[in-house]
């Protein structure tokens, strides 16, 4: 099965009755017409938990994605307060402080009063 012809062929033949798409079959529409394959002899029920399953998923994989994101932003923001105290410490001016981590006077001027 090397040709996309082959491939559908294969589906057509023996879409029914496969537990798993195989591995080559890596284009889209194919990968598509074994979901639509497999959701097809599904019972109302059985329809009903898969797309709650998948709603699952998706709402998993956003929430981790958030967390991904908010870290990243979380340990920029904490490197930026640690470079600013760093040049508080060696008397850089203010404006070059806020050019250079984007702290505002009034965070910076936080980081001096507490060290």
């Amino acid at each position: 099965m090397e040709t996309i012809t082959d491939k559908w062929i294969y589906f057509i033949k023996h879409a029914g009755e496969l537990d798993f798409i195989p591995t080559t079959f890596v284009e889209p529409h194919l990968r598509e017409a074994f979901d639509i394959a497999n959701t097809a002899s599904l019972t109302e029920e059985e329809l009903d938990v898969q797309f709650k399953r998948r709603d699952f998923i998706y709402l998993q994989r956003g929430a981790l994605e958030k967390a991904r994101h908010d870290g990243i932003e979380y340990g920029e923001k904490h490197a930026n307060i640690l470079t600013a105290q760093k040049m508080l410490d060696d008397a850089f001016p203010l404006d070059v402080i806020h050019k250079y981590t984007g702290l505002t006077h009034e965070q910076i001027e936080e980081l001096r009063e507490k060290s």
